[in-house]
């Protein structure tokens, strides 16, 4: 049996790195050579087909633990395992993962290096952007407020998209589209729509609630 570790720190929350890591429908944007990925019936398991070869489907098992920050994969092709943990780093996160090759599979252990190597960085950026994106729109609405004018659009844009993102699987990657449409890049850009209580809880006390909702998240004082 060959082994490895790999590790990096992303300016990510773990809460956010985790979005993108037990979810293997999000495999494809960070893990170098995963071309895509087929949803398995049960929360247990997934298709893998690498990139160049979508002819080739490769199952895997997977664990995951969010209590521990813990995701387990298992090829059940190759043999080989992976074994990712989140641990937090300051106001980051510590990601890093334990390979294991079996010996019939030993031949691929410096592809293999590379591979994870690319991966753990491109999961550690990729998370660090997203949640950089994420405050950019507060951001922008607390500069328009401190340069005397209205948040208006922006404002309610801003409530719009954090309070959709409450009720979504934390797989949702939510941003604001044409006319406050929040919209979502993992489900094909489709709107997204809060609960339908939230929604009357809303029309009959808007004021109130964009003016909470802004103080919670440091847009408005």
């Amino acid at each position: 049996m060959q082994t490895f570790d790999q590790s990096a720190v992303s300016a990510a929350a773990p809460e956010q790195v985790w979005k993108l890591l037990y979810d293997p429908a999000r495999f494809p944007e960070w893990w170098a050579g995963v071309g895509s990925v087929q949803p398995g019936r049960d929360q247990a398991g997934y298709t893998m087909y690498p990139a160049g070869y979508p002819g080739f489907p490769m199952p895997q098992a997977l664990e995951t633990s969010r209590e521990d920050g813990a995701v387990k994969i298992s090829c059940l092709v190759s043999d080989i395992c992976f074994d990712w943990r989140l641990r937090p780093s300051g106001s980051g996160t510590e990601i890093s993962v334990h390979v294991q090759i079996p010996d019939h599979e030993a031949h691929r252990l410096d592809t293999q290096r590379e591979v994870i190597r690319q991966s753990v960085t491109r999961l550690a950026e990729l998370a660090a952007e997203t949640g950089l994106a994420r405050h950019a729109l507060y951001d922008r609405a607390l500069a328009r407020k401190r340069a005397g004018g209205s948040l208006g659009f922006l404002l309610n844009r801003a409530q719009n998209l954090e309070a959709t993102r409450e009720d979504q699987n934390p797989c949702c990657e939510l941003y604001p589209g044409p006319a406050g449409v929040v919209e979502c890049t993992v489900h094909g850009n489709r709107q997204h729509a809060r609960d339908k209580s939230e929604r009357e809880r809303r029309k009959k006390n808007p004021s109130r609630n964009v003016g909470d909702r802004a103080a919670d998240q440091g847009v408005a004082s």
